[in-house]
């Protein structure tokens, strides 16, 4: 296996809570960079504005990782998912699958965390 691609981003918490707030504005961003099993997730976390900041750290990166500018609006395509013992992933979709597969993506690790002020995450992407 080689590494194809390395990304990591930080995103302010703060900054999401207001991108994510209960108004029109707010549900119309979260509707365009998270998917439906994605907003299910983080809405039912206690804050769940770390929640989606990680998740949105985690696309960034992943599109660092793929240096990725032609599909930077593709957020949807790229969606967090958890396994049954909690651990994170990334399963991709569309635009992104395809630019993974040209690359010779096989495994995308992820790494996720917050802690007020900052949610961060880190991604590996391998043949």
């Amino acid at each position: 296996m080689a590494v194809i691609g390395i990304g990591i981003d930080a995103v302010s918490i703060e900054r999401m809570r207001r991108a994510v707030a209960a108004t029109p504005r707010g549900e119309r961003f979260r509707d365009r960079v998270f998917t439906e099993a994605e907003r299910r997730v983080c809405d039912a976390r206690r804050d769940p504005a770390e929640s989606y900041a990680a998740r949105f750290a985690a696309k960034e990166a992943v599109m660092k990782a793929l240096g990725a500018e032609g599909i930077s609006m593709a957020w949807r395509e790229i969606e967090v998912v958890r396994a049954e013992s909690g651990a994170p992933s990334i399963a991709v979709h569309g635009r992104v699958a395809v630019r993974c597969a040209q690359l010779g993506v096989r495994t995308i690790h992820v790494s996720l965390t917050h802690a007020e002020p900052m949610a961060l995450a880190s991604v590996v992407m391998e043949s």
